[in-house]
């Protein structure tokens, strides 16, 4: 589900991400294969050897440390979903620092996206996430072109009639 809600906010952003699908990655060389729940591609990298961004759902306590397969195969950017809340880590050189968000889609509210994934059909998730991205998007307009308003016509902010 937190996959077709990223590729519904890339597609409405004007963002080429694509999928990369039940893909395993290996490399021989760190003896290590990792499958995560979902994997992407920024930009547009048909050869891409790696990931840009993995995407894990954890439902469990305890396994193999994802974090550590996927620093040694090189992955970008890692999110991880547990209870509804969504970690977002970077590879900085050798290891990963978790950070407060996205460094591959800065602008991404991902508490925004959460907030999505338990709605149901998956479907419905998306076209609500979708009007209210667009909702979201017509406000900032209207606000923005209000404060244009403004300037033009010398007021400032927290005067009577600013925006």
């Amino acid at each position: 589900m937190l996959g077709r809600l990223l590729e519904a906010y890339c597609v409405h952003r004007g963002i080429d991400i694509s999928p990369v699908g039940s893909w395993l990655l290996q490399d021989p060389a760190v003896e290590r294969g990792v499958e995560p729940d979902e994997w992407y591609v920024l930009g547009d990298a048909p050869d891409a050897e790696r990931p840009d961004l993995a995407i894990e759902a954890i439902w469990t306590s305890g396994g193999i440390d994802r974090l550590e397969v996927h620093r040694k195969l090189a992955v970008r950017e890692l999110w991880v979903w547990k209870a509804g809340v969504i970690a977002v880590f970077v590879l900085r050189g050798e290891r990963y620092v978790e950070v407060q968000a996205s460094e591959l889609l800065p602008a991404l509210d991902l508490v925004q996206l959460a907030s999505f994934v338990d709605v149901h059909p998956m479907t419905r998730a998306v076209r609500e996430y979708r009007a209210m991205t667009r909702a979201v998007r017509e406000y900032r307009a209207a606000l923005s072109e209000r404060v244009r308003a403004d300037r033009r016509w010398g007021r400032l902010p927290g005067e009577p009639g600013a925006a």
